[in-house]
């Protein structure tokens, strides 16, 4: 069971809470007109759900089953009708070639074999349709594998969050960024460079773009497009 599992609502309650700008770019490359969406690695559906406001209809899958009950439960309590979620392993999805106009994946890609993922990610996708990644990447790939470490950054973000989220908020992420589970996993040392990651990206995506903001990395990828 891996911490997604164990602590949905903390995980999904950490991250939702520092994810407005990340949506906002996301929001920016979904194509015109009335799209389907498929949002690979989900989580709880935050994504998903918004995305559902100005989508056709919008598909989240996840590896995680509780993740995939919270946001079928939130689904329900929004009232959202256009959107629908499934238990789905990235390497092997279940849907016909050329499913989606659009592919939005957070911060999943590096928890999975890339090369196995994000080929299948792209058979999934129409032609002329969009690939957009976000993600995580460290130049510090040793020092994550430090618990101490992890704490220290989870300390330095203290300020920032109690001025954009208040005490109660900032409390509730500090508690869960410095948990044992989260500690656990996000030492596990599975975080790649910025240059391997887009490595692979441009030996699997070929003619996709490519940026990288500190520890973020985010990549377009139109189907056709050489």
């Amino acid at each position: 069971m891996t911490v997604f599992d164990l602590d949905p609502e903390d995980y999904t309650f950490s991250t939702q809470a520092t994810s407005a700008r990340q949506y906002d770019e996301v929001l920016s490359f979904l194509p015109a007109g009335p799209a389907l969406v498929l949002d690979a690695g989900c989580g709880a559906g935050y994504y998903s759900l918004r995305l559902a406001e100005h989508a056709a209809r919008v598909v989240g899958v996840d590896l995680s089953p509780r993740m995939i009950a919270l946001a079928r439960r939130r689904q329900f309590e929004a009232s959202i009708d256009n959107a629908g979620f499934l238990v789905a392993d990235l390497g092997s999805l279940p849907f016909g070639d050329h499913s989606f106009d659009f592919v939005v994946s957070r911060n999943v890609l590096h928890l999975t074999s890339m090369e196995t993922a994000v080929p299948e990610l792209c058979r999934v996708i129409r032609p002329q349709g969009r690939l957009f990644v976000q993600d995580l990447v460290t130049s510090h790939p040793r020092l994550r594998t430090l618990r101490s470490w992890q704490v220290l950054r989870a300390l330095t973000r203290v300020p920032g969050l109690l001025q954009s989220q208040g005490l109660q908020a900032t409390w509730r992420i500090f508690r869960f960024r410095t948990s044992p589970g989260w500690l656990q996993h996000v030492t596990a040392g599975r975080l790649i460079t910025p240059g391997v990651f887009q490595n692979v990206c441009r030996q699997l995506l070929p003619g996709c773009e490519v940026s990288v903001h500190g520890e973020r990395i985010a990549v377009l990828w139109e189907a056709g497009k050489r």
